[in-house]
């Protein structure tokens, strides 16, 4: 009996991917015409962008034709090719009619990341240093975009790197406004190892700038945030030296974790940066940097910020623009899970948390249902208002059709396979539960 109780339970945790499987399979498709910019692609696949290339696949978000969006192709930016060449396609070519014409067919776009190709990054040099710039920066053609689609109240998304260098100044300040925000100058990352004989990953430019203004003493031997301005000063706050937490958190307000299904607080150990709002925009989510006070002087003698916008929010009525000021889309993680449905909740249990560099827990805790549920929110407002322009319109002509029945239907089908992929999930739980009681109390020797 014990022996089949436990067969059982294998073929279950077995038939646990197809069943996942079966239940994405089955989500129907949602048309959304999605642009995605990504001007720092140096090899394929994409990292920089293929995280919301994973959203949009698990969510079943379609392209127009029907097709999932290719995180290869379905793109603007920098287009590696073989033997070090490249092809570039991208918005400055295009006339403002053309960018307002693009405005009105597309849903959403999204800015993942315009930091740009360089030198060493391509050509094989010392990736950890500074080389000239090939292709990057935000351009006025970008923000005529963004402009556009702010005023036709069109889904926007923006993150790190979109107004730090090498983007000018100008389109800096244009940036800023648009999204009522305004750059410190600084930005930061965390590393797991700030020793140079141990590890090769800290950028010479950092350890140089900072013995140049600290009496050429490098005495970092832990881990800990290594804090840039725009004029290359390097500041670094060592953990148990000036911090208390490793890694900086990410703290989101109560409504935020409603509304968005973010967690209360999570590490973010990657690029961001320091910025600040005004009171038209909704702070969903802060940065804190866990400093003691050796850490808060040095935040204070250069006028750095220890708690700042995460995640910033446009307030304005029918608004849907958003500003993510870490690199939030860059996560290593595996684009063949997206095809599994409730995939993030085995995954968030599977990863090792305690290694403070890793990115796969941000991406499937935080990341994964902010992005989804933004894109819901919208899809769901815009596909709601075209169901009730079509409905006004066939009860003034005389239509008899005056619902979008397939939608419906295909609506009604999610919400029942939904419901039966959870109860089966529920009921494998206390199947398993009961087995492993039963199983201890036949194995319970009496006197």
């Amino acid at each position: 009996m014990r022996a089949r109780i436990i067969g059982y339970c294998i073929v279950l945790l077995l038939l646990l991917p197809l069943w996942m499987w079966l239940a994405w399979f089955f989500t129907p498709k949602k048309q959304l015409n999605a642009l995605i910019v990504d001007k720092t692609v140096l090899q394929y696949p994409p990292q920089e962008h293929e995280s919301l290339n994973w959203v949009l696949t698990n969510s079943q978000y379609t392209r127009v034709d029907g097709s999932y969006y290719n995180p290869s192709q379905d793109y603007l930016g920098f287009f590696p090719l073989e033997n070090k060449k490249f092809s570039i396609r991208d918005l400055d070519q295009l006339s403002s009619g053309q960018l307002e014409k693009m405005s009105n067919e597309l849903d959403m776009a999204y800015f993942t990341d315009t930091y740009g190709i360089y030198d060493n990054d391509w050509y094989g040099g010392n990736r950890v240093e500074i080389s000239k710039k090939i292709y990057g920066g935000l351009s006025p053609q970008d923000m005529e975009l963004m402009r556009y689609m702010k005023a036709k109240k069109k889904l926007l998304i923006s993150e790190f790197n979109c107004i730090a260098s090498p983007t000018s100044e100008v389109v800096r300040k244009e940036f800023e406004a648009l999204y009522d925000i305004r750059w410190t100058g600084w930005t930061g990352r965390y590393y797991e190892q700030l020793d140079t004989n141990r590890t090769d990953q800290l950028p010479g430019w950092v350890t140089r700038n900072y013995m140049r203004d600290h009496e050429g003493k490098w005495p970092f031997r832990g881990e800990g945030l290594v804090l840039v301005n725009n004029n290359e000063q390097v500041e670094i706050l060592e953990y148990r030296s000036h911090l208390n937490g490793i890694a900086p958190l990410i703290k989101s307000t109560p409504a935020a974790q409603k509304e968005l299904r973010i967690p209360a607080e999570i590490r973010y150990p990657f690029w961001f940066e320091i910025n600040q709002t005004s009171r038209l925009n909704n702070v969903a989510a802060v940065f804190e940097l866990n400093t003691n006070d050796q850490g808060d002087s040095i935040l204070n003698a250069h006028n750095i910020l220890r708690v700042f916008p995460a995640v910033i929010q446009k307030k304005d009525s029918g608004n849907h623009m958003y500003y993510f000021a870490g690199d939030f889309s860059d996560n290593p993680i595996d684009t063949r899970l997206s095809h599994f449905r409730g995939i993030e909740y085995i995954k968030s249990l599977s990863i090792n948390k305690r290694n403070y560099g890793e990115r796969e827990s941000f991406f499937y805790d935080f990341y994964l249902p902010m992005v989804r549920s933004i894109i819901n929110r919208y899809y769901e407002e815009k596909h709601t208002e075209k169901i009730d322009q079509g409905l006004k319109f066939t009860m003034e002509s005389g239509s008899n059709d005056i619902t979008d029945f397939s939608f419906r239907v295909l609506n009604v089908l999610n919400l029942a396979f939904t419901v039966f992929s959870t109860c089966w999930l529920l009921l494998m739980s206390i199947f398993i539960s009961f087995s492993m009681i039963y199983t201890c109390s036949s194995d319970r020797k009496f006197p």
